[in-house]
Formats: structure tokens, sequence, C-alpha cells
């Protein structure tokens, strides 16, 4: 007889464990397609988990939209990191002794100046420098730090060429408080103590830093706007600057010289009294020597009467037409000159006329008789 086969594994196993097998044979089913799939279709790859995702680290350079931008932070960056590394213009605590501290050279301080900077701001700053070189040493670490702020601001343009409509001195008329010692070296040097202390804060000023009243070099900017304008337009060069100090006592004679031009109807009051006038202006010669002593000695000026401050706020009028020229000014004074000029012709085209019709009537005379 034939003996009968043996079983097949697989039919052991499933007639053993019905439920294994079954799990083992769909798990043979599950992961032939999913090879078939990635290998006919490789490209189409899944992304990764998010939780798998690595975050890029932020851009550390801020955006910025324009070139002017860019090169503002990255200035800011610079001025940031000067600072921090201990050689910027950032002081530290005073002195523990009270001293005051060295200056440090103007190069190391102050900003340079751009390539295309006018001759005025080039010679304003080497005056700056020269008085930061003779004076710092003398100033505290608070007036040091002044002017160094007001530095960017010590330039001047063709509509900022006067003291009034200068920047600083605007600042100073708004916020209506005496300026700070930066502003007022930026101011002098400029424009010169004269103009200065003809403010309404100079006897203030004056009591707070005594410094101011010390010998000073007379302006940078010159006094016509006419020059400016040439100086700034290239049409003329920047005159040589004197370096010779004046005094107080020289800045009361150079004020009484200009307190003599006054408005038209002041000077023909003037011209009406002349013998009194005199004795008027010695009068006032001696009160004004009398101020500036007192300033000096740190006195109270006396009060002023009402009149005396409306003849002072007119001479200053007066002054700052003189010596700001305004353009305005120099506009009516140039029509006024044109419309005399305009007038003079036509008075001598009709002398002219007149001329011509007598020299006919002669020639006309002259013929008559020769025919007869």
């Amino acid at each position: 007889m034939l003996e009968k086969e043996a079983p097949s594994a697989a039919a052991t196993l499933k007639a053993e464990e019905p439920e294994a097998a079954a799990a083992a044979a769909a798990g043979r089913a599950s992961t032939k397609p999913r090879a078939k799939q990635t290998a006919a279709a490789p490209s189409r790859s899944r992304k990764p988990a998010a939780k798998n995702r690595v975050a890029k680290p932020a851009r550390a350079r801020p955006k910025t939209f324009s070139r002017k931008m860019s090169l503002i932070a990255e200035a800011e960056s610079e001025t940031a990191a000067f600072a921090a590394d201990g050689d910027g213009l950032v002081w530290t605590a005073p002195m523990p002794d009270g001293r005051i501290p060295a200056p440090r050279p103007s190069e190391d301080v102050f900003p340079r100046l751009p390539d295309d900077a006018n001759p005025i701001d080039r010679a304003t700053f080497e005056r700056l420098a020269l008085v930061w070189a003779e004076e710092a040493g003398r100033w505290t670490e608070d007036m040091q730090r002044s002017l160094l702020h007001n530095l960017p601001r010590a330039r001047v343009t063709k509509s900022t060429a006067t003291f009034s409509n200068h920047y600083i001195s605007r600042t100073v008329r708004v916020s209506g408080v005496v300026p700070t010692w930066g502003q007022f070296l930026a101011l002098r040097v400029m424009f010169g103590p004269a103009v200065c202390f003809r403010e309404q804060w100079a006897v203030e000023f004056a009591r707070r830093y005594p410094l101011a009243l010390e010998d000073a070099y007379d302006g940078v900017v010159p006094d016509t706007a006419h020059e400016v304008r040439n100086i700034l337009d290239g049409k003329i060069g920047m005159p040589v600057v004197s370096r010779r100090k004046i005094t107080i006592r020289e800045l009361a004679k150079d004020r009484k010289r200009t307190r003599k031009r006054r408005p038209a109807a002041a000077a023909a009051a003037s011209q009406s009294q002349a013998a009194p006038g005199k004795k008027d202006d010695d009068w006032a010669e001696e009160e004004e020597a009398e101020v500036v002593v007192g300033m000096v000695a740190g006195r109270q000026p006396p009060k002023k009467d009402e009149v005396d401050e409306v003849a002072e706020d007119a001479w200053n009028e007066a002054a700052a037409s003189a010596a700001s020229m305004d353009p305005n000014t120099v506009i009516a004074k140039l029509r006024k000159r044109y419309c005399d000029q305009m007038a003079q012709i036509q008075r001598l085209r009709k002398d002219n006329d007149e001329i011509r019709k007598s020299l006919d009537a002669f020639n006309n005379m002259a013929a008559k008789v020769k025919d007869e």
C-alpha cells in the first residue's frame, strides 16, 4: 500500500495556528506591494514629519529697504561696538579726586566732515579744534560732552548763515532757556561773541559760565549774506579768518560803534538834536562800560526803563539787519536804486529833448538870416 504523504508545513501551521498563519500571510501581502510602489514611483517621496523638521536660525541682520537705511544701520552697529569697546565718545563716572579729565585730541573726538563740505564749515571746525586744544583743559566733563553733542549742528547753509536763522539759535529762542555751553561755543565760533552777548540770556549765561567772559576769537562766518552766497557758490574763496582775540571792553566798544546804526526815523531824530546827542552818546558809553565791568565782576546789571528797552530792541533789529543783510532788504534797496536811476534817465531825456528843440530853432533862425 502506498504511504500517505506527510502534511506540508503550511497545512500543519494552518491547522495548528490558523490565526498566526493568517497574520503572517497578511504581512507578506502588505510588504510586497509597498516595495513595488516605491520602486515604480521614486519621485513621489513623502515629506518628513513636522516633528522631525529643524527650524532655520533667524537672520541677525535687520531688513532694510534702501541703501541709505542699510548704511545707517551699519553705522549704528559700529558706533555701539565702538562705545562698548571703551574707546568711543562715552565717558564713565567722574574722576574720584574731583579733577577735570584731560581732553582727548580733537582728531579722535571730532566728527570728520564729508568731502563736499563748504569752506565755511571747514573753517568753523578748524576754529573749534583750536578752541578745544586751548580751552578744553579747563572745562568740566559735561561742558566737553555738550560741545561734542552740538558739533554736527555747527554748520551753515545759504538760509542758516545768520545768527537769527541758525538752527542752534532758533532752538534756544524757541525753548526760552539759557543755552548750554556747547550751544554757546558753537554760536560764538561761528558768529562771534558780540552777537551772542546781545541776547537776553547773556547775563544769566555769564553767571553760570564765567569762562564765557574771557577773551575769545571773532566769528568765522562772514558778516554779509552776499559774501556767504558767493563763497558757497564757489565764486570767491574763503577769506583769511583773523586769529586776534577780543576782550569784553573791546566788545563794548564795538557795540557802541554799531549802536549808531539806527533806523531812518531814529537817525532823523538824532540829526535834529546834534549837540545833545553827543552828550547822550558819552553817557551811554560810560553806562555800557559800567555794565560790562559789572558782568566781569559778577554784579547784577541795573534794570532798564521801558523806553530804554524799546530803544534797545530797535538797536538790536537795526544791528541784526545791518549784520545779516537780509535778502528782502537787499532787494528793496536794489528796487529803490533802480527807480532812482530810471527817474534820472527820464530827466536826462527831457533835458535832451529841450536842447534839441532849441538847436532846431537856432538852425532855422540861422537859415532865415542866411537867405535874407
